[in-house]
């Protein structure tokens, strides 16, 4: 070839010349001779060129590129393959389409991406998928298993390198779920994990990676409202690995899983699978489920449990009446009464106290019931004899009113009823007793008196009129019994001192009866010498205070106020618990507040009410002074509010009725709590009212008084004349209990702010139902009426709340 084109090249340039005129075959062999001998010189030359290098090399090399170029090219990449170019050699070799010489370079120089490439170029996919693997291109691999229909190789390669999510994903088209479900587990998608361990029946297995999944959720996750501490999806979790639990046999399991994150149905079904029928009732009840708790209750043999579970159904679904029912049926009395007495249902309600043995609480529903004669007798059972018998008295059953108002020391009214009765016997004896600071005392002595005197016994008549009248003027209130006490005194044959009597007696009130004619027949047969000078003295004097060192032993301490610690003790000569408030005001620097300490306590000790904590003694312990009281087992209703937050309208009538009750009795024997709020007001155990410290208020107004000249109370709660430092009297009591009652019914004071002292003076209070919408109008006419500011406008007294507390029936 070369040859030829030699020749052809001198052909060219010796034509024209003797070549002419020869013939054309003797002209060709002439011209490849030429050729041939061009080509050996020419090829010698580059050799010796070659040798020496320079630009001469660059030459050649221009010229077999340009002359020779497949044979420069392959010399070429054997070239780069000689330096380790094995890239650069294996790309050579491709463009040459050498494909074996390429891969066999890439090979060589471990380029196994490059060869893998053209392996898969050349079809030849298993030898590709290795080079690849070689190249740690697993991914490439892999994917390329899976392109050319070889997915178990695919996921083998995708398990190998760790990529276990796209490893499961292949088993899963593959249906080998229990491989799949091994390394979704292993690549933390639990969820999924569980459910194709389903898929392939592996139910414990699915329900450990359930576990698993929902128990690395929390803290991750956002909590569900009802504050399980797992959201939705984590939540959904837990219930499937406790139902493959329970269908593997381990229901404990599944019971442990829901009650632990709060999963109160889902517990509360398997614990009734497992017929574990107490705790299935449990959790029902955690949901509301009352209806289920009961059946729970009941297949479990607790009929009375699940009666008292129907009731706090029917109260969640407000139906009181079926509530109080069920109640009584689970012998919860207290809670039945309740019920029924918020119903309106007295009898009942009464009924209920009954059974539970509560007869004061029952003696008021049966009153309510106006059933008087068993309220009497309920009054009777439950020793309190004075309301027993004052109701026998408004009975007419007198002898029986006698016999109990004389246990409750009510002397006057027992000797009233007996001699109703007929019986002057027992009526002397009971009003004998009566004593001096009674408020019937002169009223008894004057009925003694005659008594005496029809029974003629003249000189007792005479002794007991001249007690009642002793160091007492003869004015509008005495003057009876200075003329029963003259008139006796003249039978007696006494009618000097008798004329002396009618003569004063004249004095004061001239037309008086006969005393005119009386006293004209006396000076007609008496002597002119003077009258015997009568002389009467008399001084009470307080009882010395106990030593409570000696008697009471402190238990436990239960409070702390303003007036000072409170303790649970025990009286060690009547053996009885007591609440024993040891006053912290220094009450014994002045005589004055000290007697005035004994006279209110003394005052406090006669009130005897169900609703009113009883005073049992006073006294002096080390320092300080104390007061003896009834212990009470309960809350008060600041503690109650923040439990229930406020009030319910049924709980608002029950409250201000006791409340209005207790009031009025004390109102009546003259004495004023001065301090009502809601802190002085209890529940008990047996769910009675009671209003605690009266009296007490008084006694450190005194003392305050005289340390500073401040007025004590509770600023939330007092009303306007305490405020200003007024005379205060029982409508102080009124304003207080209005806002005590306001604060529990809507959920704070009437005033509240840092003005609240001046608020009470000036500014108008909110009516309730403005604060709360769902309030009865009555509300705002009793709240409103009992916080005027001036005290005419207020109720009268406290009893007069119950008429309109009437109002609340027709609710």
């Amino acid at each position: 070839m070369f040859a030829l084109a030699f020749a052809d090249l001198g052909r060219m340039h010796l034509r024209g010349g003797i070549l002419d005129e020869m013939p054309e075959g003797v002209i060709l062999v002439v011209y490849v001779i030429i050729g041939v001998v061009a080509y050996y010189v020419i090829t010698t030359s580059i050799r010796s060129l070659r040798g020496r290098g320079g630009g001469r090399a660059t030459l050649i090399d221009w010229f077999q590129r340009t002359f020779f170029k497949n044979a420069w090219e392959v010399q070429q990449a054997r070239r780069l393959a000689a330096v380790h170019n094995y890239l650069g050699a294996g790309e050579a070799f491709e463009r040459l389409e050498m494909w074996e010489d390429a891969i066999k370079v890439y090979t060589d120089g471990r380029e196994y991406a490059a060869a893998a490439v053209l392996h898969e170029k050349l079809k030849q996919i298993d030898k590709a998928i290795i080079c690849y693997l070689q190249a740690r291109d697993h991914e490439s691999a892999a994917n390329l298993a899976l392109s050319t229909n070889r997915p178990l190789r695919a996921a083998e390669i995708f398990e190998h390198s760790s990529n276990w999510d796209k490893a499961a994903e292949v088993y899963l088209q593959l249906q080998n779920y229990e491989k799949a479900a091994e390394l979704l587990e292993r690549s933390g998608a639990h969820l999924k994990a569980a459910q194709t361990y389903e898929k392939a029946g592996n139910v414990l297995k699915a329900a450990k990676a359930y576990e698993k999944g929902y128990e690395e959720s929390r803290g991750f996750t956002t909590a569900t409202a009802g504050g399980t501490g797992l959201s939705k999806e984590s939540a959904r979790m837990a219930v499937a690995a406790a139902t493959l639990y329970d269908r593997t046999g381990e229901t404990a399991k599944s019971i442990e899983i829901c009650t632990r994150e709060k999963l109160y149905k889902e517990a509360a079904q398997f614990c009734a699978k497992a017929k574990r029928y107490k705790d299935a009732a449990k959790h029902f009840a955690k949901i509301s489920s009352f209806d289920k708790a009961a059946e729970m209750l009941e297949l479990g043999g607790e009929s009375t449990a699940a009666a008292a579970m129907r009731a706090e159904g029917a109260i969640a679904a407000g139906k009181q009446a079926e509530a109080a029912s069920w109640f009584e049926k689970a012998g919860d009395f207290v809670r039945a009464a309740e019920l029924y007495e918020w119903e309106g249902m007295y009898r009942e309600s009464a009924a209920c106290f009954v059974k539970n043995e509560s007869f004061l609480p029952a003696a008021e529903a049966y009153l309510r019931a106006n059933d008087r004669e068993m309220a009497a007798s309920m009054y009777e059972r439950g020793n309190d004899f004075l309301k027993a018998g004052n109701l026998y008295n408004e009975l007419k059953n007198f002898a029986k009113a006698a016999e109990l108002l004389e246990i409750a020391s009510s002397f006057f009214d027992a000797g009233m009823a007996a001699r109703d009765a007929g019986d002057d016997e027992k009526a002397l004896v009971l009003l004998q007793k009566v004593p001096p600071p009674d408020e019937h005392y002169l009223t008894a002595c004057t009925i003694l008196g005659k008594l005496f005197v029809a029974k003629g016994q003249f000189d007792l008549a005479i002794d007991r009129y001249m007690k009642a009248t002793a160091d007492q003027p003869i004015q509008s209130g005495t003057i009876e019994l200075y003329y029963l006490m003259a008139e006796a005194v003249e039978k007696v044959g006494r009618k000097r001192e008798a004329l002396t009597l009618f003569k004063k007696i004249g004095q004061e009130d001239y037309s008086y009866r006969d005393v005119r004619e009386r006293i004209r027949r006396l000076e007609e047969e008496v002597s002119k010498a003077p009258p015997p000078g009568m002389k009467t003295t008399g001084q009470i004097v307080a009882p010395a205070a106990s030593d409570g060192l000696e008697r009471y032993e402190l238990l436990d301490k239960i409070g702390e106020g303003g007036m000072g610690m409170v303790y649970k003790a025990q009286d060690k000569i009547l053996k009885r618990l007591v609440a024993l408030k040891i006053l912290s005001h220094p009450i014994h620097s002045d005589q004055k507040v000290v007697d005035q300490f004994f006279t209110e306590a003394r005052s406090a000790a006669a009130l005897n009410h169900p609703n009113i904590v009883t005073v049992f003694d006073v006294g002096r312990m080390g320092k300080n002074y104390f007061i003896s009281m009834e212990y009470v087992e309960g809350e008060d209703f600041m503690m109650l509010l923040e439990k229930w937050k406020r009030l319910t309208v049924p709980q608002f009538v029950f409250l201000t009725r006791h409340l209005c009750q207790a009031l009025d009795y004390a109102h009546k024997q003259k004495i004023i709590h001065r301090d009502i709020k809601p802190t002085n007001i209890m529940l008990t155990k047996s769910g009675q009212i009671k209003l605690m410290d009266f009296g007490l208020a008084k006694i450190l107004d005194e003392s305050e008084q005289t340390q500073s000249g401040a007025v004590s109370g509770t600023p939330y709660y007092m009303s306007p004349e305490q405020i200003q430092g007024k005379k205060v009297d029982h409508r102080t009591d009124i304003y207080s209990l209005g806002a005590s009652l306001y604060h529990l019914l809507v959920g704070h004071p009437p005033f509240h702010s840092e003005r609240v002292l001046y608020q009470h003076l000036f500014e108008k209070v909110p009516p309730p139902t403005q604060v709360r919408e769902d309030l009865p109008a009555a509300c705002d006419k009793i709240m409103l009426k009992c916080l005027q500011k001036e005290p005419e406008r207020r109720y009268k007294n406290a009893i007069d709340i119950l008429e309109d507390l009437k109002a609340f029936d027709k609710l």
